[in-house]
Formats: C-alpha cells, sequence, structure tokens
C-alpha cells in the first residue's frame, strides 16, 4: 500500500492521541537520529543547537514515527520543547505531510 499524504495538524493530532512521545520518552519505541544540522537562522535557537529528524522504532525495528526537533545544547528539545511529527505509521499504514 503506498504511504498516505496528509496534513501537519491530522498528524500532530494523531500523534498526541497515540501518545507516540511519551512512548518515545518511556523507551517503548526508541528513538534514532536520522540527519541532523544546524538550524535555520530564522528558527531563532541559541547557538550549539541541533536541527533533527529523528525516527521512532517499536521493539521489532519497525519505523513508527518520524519526527523534527531543535536538540539544545543541554540535550533537551527546544522550540515548542515537543516533537513535531512529519510520519506516522497507524494500522500498519505510513502517513506523512510533505514539508
Amino acid at each position: 500500500m503506498p504511504p498516505h499524504v496528509v496534513n501537519s495538524q491530522f498528524l500532530q493530532d494523531w500523534f498526541n492521541g497515540l501518545r507516540v512521545e511519551e512512548l518515545i520518552d518511556r523507551g517503548v519505541f526508541r528513538e534514532r537520529v536520522h540527519t541532523e544540522g544546524a538550524p535555520s537562522v530564522h528558527a531563532n535557537q541559541p547557538p550549539g543547537t541541533s536541527s533533527q529528524i529523528r525516527r521512532a522504532y517499536d521493539s521489532t525495528g519497525l519505523m513508527m514515527a518520524e519526527c523534527h526537533c531543535y536538540r539544545l545544547p543541554d540535550g533537551s528539545i527546544g522550540a515548542s520543547g515537543m516533537r513535531d511529527p512529519k510520519g506516522l505509521r497507524l494500522n500498519g499504514e505510513w502517513y506523512y505531510c510533505l514539508p
């Protein structure tokens, strides 16, 4: 089945409703950095912050979510303090939003 393109609000609602951030924080999903770079100057983040795309995997290694976040030098998440979902697996199908 091809992936489904949806709007960012759909992803945010499902990400929050399924409590994906909590599953990542509790270690139920393992999170890995997929890409990392300097944030845009327009992001207004402190020096030393990195812009990251992070992927979360279940215990079988299946990717369950892809998120963007600003990782501050102290390791915490910048901006809103929460991950911004870019993709999410629901009922075995992949949903994502275009940048």
